[in-house]
């Protein structure tokens, strides 16, 4: 085999492995990002389902008033705790909401995987107006 031939022969191969790895890496991202191990939250917003999102703090009282009101009325919700949740950062990020204007207590109805209402620094009375205009719960 002549040196040229070999030269073609490996640009040929370096090329090839070039065009393999281009194509691997991003697969292989989605792939991980798809199924790794990601919260009931997290598939939801993914999956584009309609859910509601309670957001609470620590040592806040009035998140725990508000969060008896969503129990006491059966109302599907997932929790996420500003202060020491993992996955919040992602969350605000995958319903096109900024942190810089979460308040708690708040609560986030998104539809389809993105944000379609939020009210922020709730009491009883707007969580109730909440609930009742989102057709959550009917009038009392």
């Amino acid at each position: 085999m002549k040196d040229s031939e070999f030269i073609q022969l490996r640009n040929r191969f370096l090329l090839a492995l070039g065009i393999t790895i281009i194509f691997i890496i991003p697969v292989s991202l989605f792939v991980y990002n798809r199924f790794s191990n990601k919260s009931e939250l997290l598939k939801n917003i993914l999956d584009n389902k309609n859910l509601l999102i309670y957001l609470t703090k620590d040592k806040c009282t009035t998140c725990d008033k508000l969060k008896k009101v969503l129990d006491e009325n059966n109302i599907p919700y997932f929790e996420v705790n500003t202060d020491r949740s993992d996955e919040y950062e992602e969350v605000m990020l995958r319903i096109g909401m900024s942190k810089e204007y979460v308040l708690t207590p708040g609560i986030i109805y998104v539809e389809k995987g993105k944000m379609l209402v939020n009210m922020m620094e709730l009491d009883e009375n707007s969580l109730r107006s909440f609930l009742i205009n989102n057709n959550l719960v009917k009038e009392a």
